[in-house]
């Protein structure tokens, strides 16, 4: 089973608005704003009424070869843009992902450099800049580290634990690491990518977790749309989007892998290991 429209119902029902945001060394980043929108689910096209075994089987194995190749590229950077909707109350979400790897003959080291942006303001900073792995709280002004051992995959689940949770799913795209979150899902392959969902609920009131998947022409991953909804204690509804963008540079970043502490910057009062902020 296919989804030969979903892509161009998608992008109709999105209507984004764009605006600039400060350039990062060669790197230059749009935000969107998301706050009114609602993206179309597979639910609404009766997509969720029916199990495949195999296709998702199907779905699952062509995003893990796209995840090997985004794994094994040298340079890669993500930008996810969302929001979550609790009740009447909604916030935004951002986060900027560089992540480079060494080369050969070794010219620099394995780095990774984190941003995550609530409502348009940062809110924390992780740095892995080749000796160390900083996390920085631009809220608190409150910094910690430790070293960085082993290769980018260990650099990067330092990272995850040290990381928003809004940006925890996109930093594991980078090491094939719990991408198959949903215990029962269905899925199948589209023209565009794969389908993956799980829906406790079907229709225009779905209740479960919609997601998209996009694939570049040579089969890495290009974008991941996360779309859900679920029903919190005392019957409030929360929904949450993501849009996770990615591109492969082929030349090399233009800024530091440094984290600039200001002068007011002091340790945290503890090393937590997760840290949902």
């Amino acid at each position: 089973m296919t989804h030969p429209w979903g892509r161009r119902l998608y992008r109709i029902g999105l209507g984004w608005v764009l605006k600039k945001c400060p350039k990062i060394g060669n790197i230059e980043w749009s935000m969107t704003s998301l706050i009114a929108v609602r993206p179309i689910s597979l639910a609404l096209f009766g997509l969720a009424s029916v199990g495949f075994a195999q296709p998702v089987e199907d779905a699952y194995q062509q995003i893990e070869l796209s995840l090997t190749q985004t794994q094994g590229a040298i340079r890669v950077q993500i930008q996810a843009i969302g929001w979550v909707t609790t009740g009447s109350n909604t916030t935004q979400l951002e986060t900027r992902i560089w992540r480079e790897t060494r080369n050969e003959p070794d010219t620099f080291p394995d780095r990774l450099f984190v941003q995550s942006f609530v409502d348009g303001q940062l809110r924390t900073s992780v740095v892995a800049d080749g000796k160390q792995i900083w996390r920085y709280d631009h809220v608190k002004k409150e910094f910690s580290f430790i070293p960085q051992g082993g290769g980018i995959a260990d650099a990067v689940s330092s990272a995850v634990a040290w990381s928003r949770q809004d940006a925890q799913r996109p930093l594991r795209l980078l090491i094939r690491k719990n991408y198959r979150w949903l215990t029962m899902p269905d899925g199948t392959l589209t023209p565009y990518g794969a389908a993956i969902w799980q829906l406790s609920q079907k229709g225009q009131n779905w209740r479960g977790t919609n997601l998209y998947w996009y694939f570049t022409p040579t089969q890495a991953l290009d974008r991941l749309e996360i779309h859900e909804r679920f029903d919190l204690p005392g019957g409030v509804l929360q929904e949450s989007y993501m849009d996770v963008r990615l591109n492969y540079p082929t030349t090399p970043f233009t800024f530091d892998f440094k984290l600039n502490l200001p002068s007011d910057a002091k340790p945290a009062q503890d090393l937590p290991r997760r840290i949902v902020g």
